[in-house]
């Protein structure tokens, strides 16, 4: 749990230091406390944003009171250098391209075992066609428009 500090519907202190966080703890703080118990005691959950997946420098921003919640969001840096930027952005497609190979790996078995059914006359175990599908999906996330920050990774079949 992120806690703050609030005095008068405003974050005095975010995040809590450990002097904050031991009187917290004296005033009877536990994991348990309803938002009414945590005000009570002058503090307040604070939800944290995932932060955004580009690759651009971002800062995170003081907590604000967001539909209810309060909630800590997320500057970018637009003044990020373009060589930072792309290397990032070639780190990261490697990464997901291994992941994407991985995926295709964990495949292969099931293709293998598909020809030997077919071989032996057996009856058949995978929808090979669906199967073709995901692995084509697969070979396809490079090809996404958010790639490679945002994939919709295919289901297994």
């Amino acid at each position: 749990m992120n806690l703050a500090k609030i005095n008068n519907s405003t974050i005095v202190e975010y995040p809590l230091t450990s002097e904050s966080y031991q009187e917290a703890v004296t005033a009877g703080f536990n994991l348990a406390m309803t938002a009414e118990e945590l005000a009570d005691i002058g503090l307040v959950s604070v939800v944290l944003e995932p932060r955004p997946c580009d690759a651009y420098d971002y800062q995170e921003q003081a907590p604000q009171l967001i539909d209810g919640q309060w909630q800590t969001t997320w500057q970018k840096d637009l003044t990020t250098d373009p060589t930072v930027m792309a290397v990032r952005r070639d780190n990261v497609s490697r990464s997901q391209r291994r992941t994407r190979d991985q995926l295709i790996k964990e495949c292969q078995w099931r293709f293998e075992r598909h020809a030997r059914l077919a071989r032996l006359g057996e009856p058949q175990v995978d929808d090979i066609a669906q199967l073709d599908a995901y692995v084509q999906a697969l070979a396809d996330v490079p090809s996404q428009e958010g790639f490679p920050f945002q994939i919709e990774w295919p289901t297994r079949p």
